[in-house]
Order: structure tokens, then sequence, then C-alpha cells
């Protein structure tokens, strides 16, 4: 958290950064949606990025909104990284992009969120509108149904990166969903389960062990490189055997992940 950045601080900043392409701000719960507006509406050359997180949950999306819906501010705008504190912020957001060429989407509840119809109209808004361009589908701590998830796989041909809460009873009809998509090279699932009063994470040792995570990447296009549940991450490799016709066939196999590099799906989401 950072007190010291404000809505001064930023008007006083942003005709320095017209030709900005990159815009995140984490932490700062001082900033209102008159700072953003002053930095998005200078910017001359198009944001390609945006990142909101971690602001005051008084902070006034639907009024950001207003503004950059009447403006071309956001019209190159590829990919947006959003933190919200309730189901209405979902509404704003769907106005936000609604003519914004987005290719990465990435959100994430400052709380767990419960599923609910409005949540469900969103994702299927969310689809329709970018689905044709969206490579990443990253949601947290936001439970998503199986039918988004196989909504999000058919609908977003170009999908390469998706990143999901699912309850862990879901999970043996999870293969299904991802055998929709098309291009999919890296998969994040986190199990959670309602617990007394909020949502824990479960515990990934006991909601999916390597034959059913196998099964499951299993039924993912060819491109899967990556599979991961809750804190267990795979690498999926192929080795080259014989059938029983004689035939030459790569088999799916999981690996340890022996990459030195933190797996990006551990680095998405700010507490």
């Amino acid at each position: 958290m950072s007190p010291l950045v404000t809505d001064i601080v930023l008007e006083s900043l942003a005709p320095s950064l017209v030709g900005l392409e990159q815009f995140s701000i984490t932490g700062c719960p001082r900033v209102s949606h008159l700072g953003i507006w002053a930095v998005v509406s200078q910017n001359s050359t198009g944001l390609r990025a945006l990142g909101l997180e971690g602001l005051s949950p008084k902070f006034n999306l639907a009024a950001l909104t207003a503004l950059c819906v009447e403006s071309p501010a956001l019209a190159s705008l590829t990919s947006l990284t959003l933190s919200v504190h309730t189901e209405a912020w979902l509404t704003s957001v769907s106005a936000l992009l609604a003519g914004a060429p987005l290719e990465i989407f990435q959100i994430y509840a400052t709380s767990a969120f419960v599923q609910t119809t409005a949540t469900e109209v969103f994702w299927r808004d969310l689809t329709t509108a970018h689905g044709a361009r969206l490579t990443r589908f990253s949601v947290h701590r936001m439970l998503v149904s199986l039918p988004t998830i196989e909504d999000v796989c058919m609908r977003c041909p170009a999908l390469t990166r998706l990143f999901v809460v699912v309850d862990p009873t879901a999970l043996g009809l999870l293969a299904g969903c991802l055998s929709r998509a098309r291009r999919l090279a890296t998969v994040h699932v986190n199990c959670q389960y309602r617990g007394t009063d909020t949502w824990l994470a479960g515990r990934a040792s006991s909601m999916l062990k390597v034959p059913e995570a196998l099964t499951i990447v299993c039924h993912c296009p060819e491109t899967i490189t990556l599979f991961s549940c809750n804190a267990r991450v795979w690498q999926v490799e192929r080795q080259i055997r014989r059938n029983e016709d004689g035939e030459l066939v790569a088999e799916r196999f999981l690996a340890k992940y022996d990459s030195p590099d933190i797996p990006e799906q551990f680095l998405v989401v700010r507490t």
C-alpha cells in the first residue's frame, strides 16, 4: 500500500506521460477515478495495457467508465488487469471494455466471490464481445462454472492461457470442457471449497493426483505444455512409442516443473 500516490500526483505527472503504452497502478487507496482519468485522457498514443489493482473499495469505476466511453482513450487497449471489490463493478467492466480490442483479460476479487447469475452473464458477455481475440483468460478468487469454461474454450479460438477457479467436485468433468479449446498451452486450475465463513484454497495433494491430472491433460489440445492445480505444477512432456497397430504416436506424460523461474500463475494474484 502506498498513501503517497494521490490524484494530485497523477495529475501532475500526466502531461509527461502522453506516450505511455502501459499504465499499471497497484495498492494506492488514495487514488480516485479522477487521477486515473488524468493519465488516460492525456495519452496521445493509445494505452495498450491497463492495470487497476488494490484501489480503494470506494473507487468509482462507474464514473471512470462513463468518462472513457465518451472518448477514444481505450480504443487501443489489448490488456486489462483488474481487482474488483463487489459484483456491481462487473457491469462497469463490461462497458469499459466495449470498444477495446481486448486480447488479455485478468481479473480477481479482493475477497472470494460466490458464483451468481450476474457473474455468469458477465463471462458470457465478455466472451461474446472479445472471444475472437482473447489469448488469455485469467480469473482468481471468483468461481467459474464448467459451462462458462466450456463456452470460453469453444468461443475463444486464439486462447493459449487459461486460469480459472473451480469447485473441486467439478474436476472430474473439467477435461471435457478443455477438450473444446484449440490452442491452449498453459492451464492453471485453482480449487476452492466453501468454508464456514470464507472460501479456502484446497490442498493440491488432496484435490488432484497425477493420474487425474494426466487424464485432464490428455483431453487438452496438442499445444498444451504446462498444467497446474493450486500449488502443483507439471510440464507436459511427450514420448514416442508404437501403438498396437505399429504406428508411432506421441504419448503425453507429466514431469516435474524444472524451470528456475517461478511459474507465472504464482505471480498473478496480489494479496
